[in-house]
């Protein structure tokens, strides 16, 4: 096809190690992530080819030119579908979709639930969400014949990272890879990961002798970028007679992930804790369980940005407005009490092991509204220049 230079399959690339996953919390089952599969697309989205071209415009008429045959299998779209009993399996050696699961939790929540005088039951739904920046992820790889060095530009939140897995992916010494990261524009958590196509840009370009370089679409990033929330929350919480947390919002919790993330995660424990750590004194219980899925990070508004956030203040919420002492606060961590408050352990089983807390967010207060009257200051002065200058122009006229 005029314009096509070459076209790599799994077949082409089987010198090219998988991806791996970074994180293995207790219990998780490992895969290997290939950069292109041979034989079973488990996600849509996944690549399965790679066209170079002259051109953009002639490797899109490249990928349309391919012909694929696809044997349809049962498809798993969420969460409680992957959970059922007697669901496709994406792994035919594993014994469900379950890629790990963990319970965490401190106190006796079972007492505390049996004697509360109020106890707020609920089950939220969070959709999935990608990050979308207006600058998508693109990559450009130059390698040297003559030196066997490897030059990567990427659009990468990470790029020490980058240049680690790009250098046992394709098996060369890291020392020999260069990760230059320009200006990249919006990231939000999705350019801390690694993605097939930045393995494929580099092997094109080692396998060529010539600069490639790939950029994505808009259509692209929405499939292939990692996604993140999708989950599902069965929440308890438990009030004592004065309207305080007394059993914090214990979770079940589950999502799904096209398998497996890049990076790996850990089934939101984290978020799981977060539920509970702002409360004081509460029995803590939390599940969580993560399904095979191409996750990864994606950061929004802090506030926003943790579906545990949002089940703890819910329950909250649910108890009719009567636990205000417990409502999450401005103060960092408002249950310590200055330096003399750590190390503390919350109701998830987290420990703040050192620092005043307190102090610094005052400071950190006073020193916004110090900068705010500066700035006022500042406006006030470039107003009055502006003015002394137009004053000037007028007089010189």
């Amino acid at each position: 096809m005029p314009g096509v230079v070459a076209v790599f399959t799994a077949a082409d690339i089987r010198d090219i190690g998988p991806l791996p996953v970074l994180a293995h919390p207790p219990g998780q089952r490992q895969t290997g992530f290939p950069v292109l599969p041979a034989d079973r697309a488990r996600y849509v989205g996944q690549p399965l080819a790679a066209v170079v071209a002259e051109t953009r415009y002639a490797a899109q008429d490249g990928v349309d030119a391919l012909e694929v045959t696809y044997e349809p299998i049962p498809v798993v779209a969420d969460v409680a579908q992957a959970t059922a009993p007697g669901a496709p399996k994406l792994y035919d050696d594993w014994p469900d979709n379950v890629v790990v699961s963990r319970e965490i939790g401190s106190g006796d929540p079972d007492a505390v639930f049996a004697t509360a005088p109020t106890v707020v039951e609920a089950r939220f739904t969070m959709p999935r969400q990608t990050a979308a920046p207006m600058e998508g992820r693109a990559t450009c790889a130059r390698f040297d014949r003559d030196t066997g060095e490897l030059t990567v530009w990427a659009s990468s939140q990470a790029p020490h990272l980058f240049r680690t897995v790009l250098a046992g992916v394709l098996r060369l010494d890291e020392e020999r890879i260069r990760v230059i990261v320009p200006d990249v524009g919006g990231g939000f958590g999705v350019k801390l990961h690694y993605y097939p196509e930045d393995v494929l840009v580099a092997v094109a370009a080692m396998r060529l002798g010539r600069p490639v370089k790939w950029v994505e679409t808009r259509a692209e990033h929405f499939a292939a970028t990692v996604h993140a929330r999708e989950q599902r929350v069965h929440a308890r919480a438990a009030f004592d007679a004065q309207g305080h947390a007394a059993g914090a919002p214990g979770a079940r919790a589950g999502r799904r992930r096209r398998a497996p993330a890049h990076q790996g995660r850990r089934a939101d424990l984290p978020r799981r804790r977060r539920a509970a750590e702002r409360l004081r004194r509460p029995s803590f219980q939390g599940e969580a369980g993560g399904r095979r899925d191409q996750q990864g990070a994606v950061r929004r508004v802090p506030r926003l940005r943790h579906a545990a956030g949002g089940v703890r203040d819910r329950a909250l919420d649910g108890h009719g407005g009567r636990a205000p002492r417990d409502r999450p606060r401005r103060d960092p961590a408002p249950q310590l009490r200055g330096a003399d408050g750590v190390p503390y352990r919350s109701a998830a089983n987290l420990v703040y092991d050192s620092g005043d807390y307190v102090q610094r967010a005052r400071r950190g207060a006073a020193h916004r509204r110090l900068s705010a009257g500066c700035a006022r200051c500042r406006r006030g002065r470039e107003r009055k220049a502006g003015s002394s200058a137009s004053a000037s122009r007028t007089m010189s006229r």
